[in-house]
């Protein structure tokens, strides 16, 4: 059989009839176990997968490579595209996820800390990261330093965190989470105060990765269902119900003036991003994404509220069928 540790790819197994397991063969990359003949000879097939991230940044007239390992996955872009902050969760990162913060003139990625990133602070000073509960601690989230200065706990008290942003002045923020028992939901926290207010009903989330906020932070973006959103007041109040949103639009960006939201579909390339008014529903092409590589899918996108400068992150998978001889 293959199967898969804990911060390893697959890899081939023997399994006798008490359940002793033991190491037949591992490879780099990720093993497929097809079929097994009487004689012992195995078809396998020989998969390196790797995520990716690449996006068109200031400077450049062709999209660059970001990648760092082979599980990077981006989360946040500074609002001038200079900077990404993204997470490593492949074989390099091991059995938890890291966050890394990495310029996009192709300088060398420095990692912040254990966990998985969510926003950064508009002066570039702190990245907003969730981190998993275990050796007897439970999940919360935690404010990385990018430089000088220790981490902090803010919350270690929900669970299943989402997306999230930081307000204008960077001393509070927004993001989804749970409540163990209850639904996902919507809150505001100040990092003075210290503890979470909710802003919107069970069963609203922010998606991640986005930029939910409004420029002016008095609204924040959240979703319920696959087409219904709503702008929750971040002060209280009733919700704005966003128009013209379809089934499969993904809201991942405001605009400067905050009068439209960036919209794409996800699985879709090229990859194709509108202009949306939250307001009336009317929509207009903005921008068309070819990636520079063949690939199958665009889940992730981040953009400038310019609406210039983009990351994506992708899969790229290489697969190979083998007949082996010899193993025992």
């Amino acid at each position: 059989m293959t199967a898969v540790e804990t911060g390893l790819t697959g890899a081939l197994y023997a399994v006798d009839l008490t359940g002793k397991r033991r190491l037949v063969t591992r490879v780099p990359g990720s093993l497929e176990l097809d079929d097994l003949s009487r004689d012992g000879r195995v078809l396998a097939a020989h998969h390196t997968a790797i995520r990716i991230f690449a996006g068109l940044v200031p400077g450049n007239e062709k999209e660059r490579d970001l990648s760092w390992l082979d599980g990077s996955i981006p989360a946040a872009l500074s609002p001038d595209g200079k900077t990404v902050v993204f997470t490593e969760t492949g074989e390099g990162s091991g059995a938890t996820p890291s966050v890394y913060l990495r310029k996009t003139d192709g300088s060398p990625a420095v990692k912040l800390g254990a966990g998985s990133a969510i926003a950064l602070s508009p002066d570039g000073r702190w990245v907003l990261a969730s981190f998993p509960s275990g050796g007897g601690k439970p999940a919360g989230l935690i404010l990385l330093p990018t430089g000088a200065g220790e981490s902090r706990v803010v919350n270690d008290r929900l669970v299943n965190f989402g997306g999230g942003a930081f307000l204008p002045d960077g001393k509070s923020f927004v993001f989804s989470a749970q409540e163990k028992g209850h639904g996902p939901r919507i809150h505001f926290q100040d990092l003075a105060a210290g503890q979470p207010r909710p802003l919107s009903p069970e069963g609203v989330w922010i998606r991640n990765p986005t930029n939910p906020l409004s420029p002016d932070g008095k609204f924040v973006l959240g979703t319920m269902g696959n087409a219904k959103a709503s702008l929750y007041p971040v002060a209280g109040g009733e919700p704005r119900p966003v128009a013209g949103l379809e089934a499969g639009d993904w809201p991942i960006q405001w605009s400067e003036d905050g009068r439209f939201l960036y919209v794409h579909r996800r699985p879709e390339i090229p990859n194709k991003v509108w202009r949306l008014d939250p307001a009336s529903g009317q929509r207009q092409p903005w921008l068309e994404i070819k990636p520079g590589e063949p690939v199958t899918a665009l889940p992730i996108l981040l953009l400038t509220r310019d609406g210039k400068s983009y990351v994506y992150g992708t899969s790229r998978i290489l697969s190979e069928l083998y007949l082996v001889d010899g193993l025992r």
